[in-house]
């Protein structure tokens, strides 16, 4: 900072207050984007401009479910800590790890667009960096399936030459 101002060496302690005041104006124009961009507001943006993924139908799903969770939360303020409310919220709806943790990471998703790819009207990032989001494994996998075999036979003869190949070797 440099700024010349009317005080002399005698006057050393209403220099350092305009310095101070100096020092405050940065303050509050740096940084990351204003806290009052919400979640709600960063996931429609990735659902529009993510629209190509065959997976889309997915992810706004996830969003979706996670919504009324984290929807107003500015994306400056989601954490583990929020995240954790959520997915006992989730866990309580009956939903497994799996489909959890696929949504924690959509989740991240648009909380790394947020980091990565948009910026605000100043150019700085809506995001400093994107939180390390866990999902805590519950256990609760299904058991597999095993064919009888005249299922499994019927499974082969149906299968295209090179599926049935990779079939029987599974």
């Amino acid at each position: 900072l440099f700024e010349r101002t009317p005080f002399g060496r005698e006057e050393r302690d209403q220099a350092e207050r305009r310095l101070h005041e100096l020092l405050a104006e940065v303050d509050a124009t740096s940084g990351p984007l204003k806290a009052a961009t919400l979640f709600r507001i960063a996931a429609t943006r990735y659902l529009d401009t993510h629209d190509h993924k065959r997976s889309i139908g997915r992810d706004a799903y996830a969003i979706e479910a996670w919504d009324a969770l984290i929807g107003t939360v500015p994306v400056t303020h989601i954490h583990q800590c929020v995240i954790d409310d959520g997915i006992r919220a989730r866990r309580a709806a009956g939903m497994r790890t799996g489909t959890i943790r696929r949504e924690i990471a959509t989740i991240r998703q648009v909380l790394t667009c947020c980091a990565r790819d948009w910026r605000d009207e100043r150019n700085r990032p809506l995001l400093i960096a994107v939180p390390s989001l866990r999902c805590p494994d519950f256990e609760d996998q299904a058991a597999p399936h095993i064919l009888p075999p005249e299922a499994q036979r019927r499974l082969i003869q149906a299968l295209p030459a090179h599926l049935a190949a990779m079939a029987l070797f599974a």
